[in-house]
């Protein structure tokens, strides 16, 4: 559905009384026993009596109002558009970062390439997905033994 004020006419500070009166006015003028002879009568009327609805429950008004739902009533979830979801597993998400390159960006600060140093190439940086510094030169600490056990 679209805005419900916009269906409405009506701003968002409307008062119960005016958003009815709106509404009155509206279904009246769109009525499918009034327009007959409009095929698309029934489609604005049922649109103005669902932005209607929706706008006289409070709850759901204030959580539109807010920006928590949609004029569906459909959850709005902070850094997705549209249709919801992310990214696939390995393509670039938005703004063309993929989760391989945050983790990258995040492991530089503990040993890994060093901020600003070109990627690929002649890179020596250590690689947080593999283990391994892109040189080969990687190999893990020897076991600690404490109090006889291996740890």
């Amino acid at each position: 559905m679209r805005d419900p004020y916009t269906v409405l006419g009506v701003p968002k500070s409307v008062s119960e009384k005016d958003l009815k009166t709106a509404y009155r006015k509206l279904a009246k003028a769109h009525h499918p026993d009034q327009n007959q002879d409009d095929p698309k009568a029934h489609a604005k009327f049922a649109e103005v009596s669902s932005a209607y609805e929706f706008l006289t429950d409070k709850d759901k008004r204030a959580a539109y109002d807010r920006g928590e739902i949609d004029a569906d009533g459909n959850p709005r979830f902070a850094g997705f558009g549209r249709g919801g979801g992310g990214a696939r597993p390995g393509s670039p998400g938005a703004g063309g970062f993929s989760a391989e390159d945050i983790l990258k960006e995040f492991m530089s600060g503990f040993g890994g390439q060093p901020r600003g140093a070109p990627r690929g190439g002649g890179s020596t940086g250590w690689d947080p997905f593999t283990g391994s510094s892109s040189s080969g030169g990687f190999r893990p600490a020897p076991p600690r033994r404490t109090c006889g056990a291996m740890t």
